[in-house]
């Protein structure tokens, strides 16, 4: 069985968009199972509250109906350094210090997806953080 831990989305259709909608996120998802993985966390990198809110709720939406073939959610960041280099290509704007209140809020328009976190390990506060989110 394989497990791809990273899918950012799939034939132009990006799970970090704006502009998601559930008919395309069902689309990439079932294209990209036919094309051999057995199952995926689609991933959805830093991003404004807006997006997550929606794009995160899209996707647990459709998690549903793919029955483990989506195991969980990776979530890379937003608790990453803003720092250039380390930032690579996410938006340094929408990085954010590690707290658990707003990993709540993103868990909860997960609707408890969120399987896999990507974080900086050296941001203030980062052991304490990653012990309540991994409980």
């Amino acid at each position: 069985m394989t497990l791809d831990l990273q899918v950012n989305g799939y034939l132009n259709i990006d799970f970090s968009s704006e502009f998601l909608t559930l008919e395309d996120c069902r689309y990439a998802c079932q294209m990209y199972l036919q094309q051999g993985a057995d199952s995926f966390l689609p991933t959805v990198i830093t991003s404004s509250k807006i997006v997550y809110r929606q794009n995160l709720t899209i996707l647990a939406s459709v998690m549903n109906e793919f029955k483990g073939a989506i195991p969980g959610i990776h979530l890379e960041g937003p608790f990453i350094s803003p720092k250039p280099g380390a930032v690579g290509a996410h938006n340094p704007n929408w990085c954010r210090k590690a707290d658990f209140e707003n990993f709540q809020q993103l868990q909860e328009w997960a609707n408890g997806h969120i399987k896999l976190l990507t974080m900086a390990a050296e941001l203030p506060g980062a052991v304490p953080f990653c012990r309540s989110v991994s409980e």
